[in-house]
């Protein structure tokens, strides 16, 4: 994995009882989901095996002598990792179904705010990925005719058949 448990805690806070187990996965799903497709398989395994020579794309920085600025890749990932963490948090799997955390000291949170905290968690990494990209473009790593990311996926059809 690129990103850790502490990338996300240095964002947003989370409690440190919550298992590893259920943290991880979420950060395997960023990368899995949005960073491969974004950088391609071959960037993606290169940068995943030698972290230590994309210092720079990992942990972020200022390049093209300083006029561009970006968070890193890490960030990106704890962000989008979060986002979805954040909207799973409440539920358990269990023999008896999918139960809903509940105590006489916890209150659940309204679906609305969850939802709000989750897509803007998502946005900014989202943000942060397509600068991610803008840098690898500008050291030459991608094509620069490569988009940013997609979040939509339309596709219009003009004309018939």
């Amino acid at each position: 994995m690129i990103a850790s448990i502490n990338d996300i805690k240095g964002i947003r806070p989370i409690a440190d009882n919550i298992p590893l187990g259920r943290i991880t996965i979420y950060i395997e799903e960023a990368e899995a989901l949005y960073v491969l497709p974004a950088f391609g398989a071959s960037l993606f395994k290169n940068i995943s095996d030698n972290q230590e020579n994309y210092t720079t794309l990992l942990e972020g920085g200022y390049y093209d002598n300083d006029k561009h600025y970006f968070e890193g890749l890490r960030k990106s990932i704890a962000y989008i990792a979060y986002s979805k963490m954040i909207l799973n948090q409440d539920f358990n799997v269990t023999a008896f179904g999918t139960m809903f955390k509940n105590s006489e000291y916890s209150e659940h949170s309204n679906e609305k705010t969850l939802l709000r905290i989750s897509n803007d968690a998502l946005a900014i990494g989202m943000r942060y990925l397509d600068d991610c990209l803008e840098y690898l473009k500008y050291i030459k790593l991608l094509p620069c005719c490569l988009n940013k990311t997609d979040r939509n996926g339309r596709i219009k059809i003009i004309g018939g058949l």
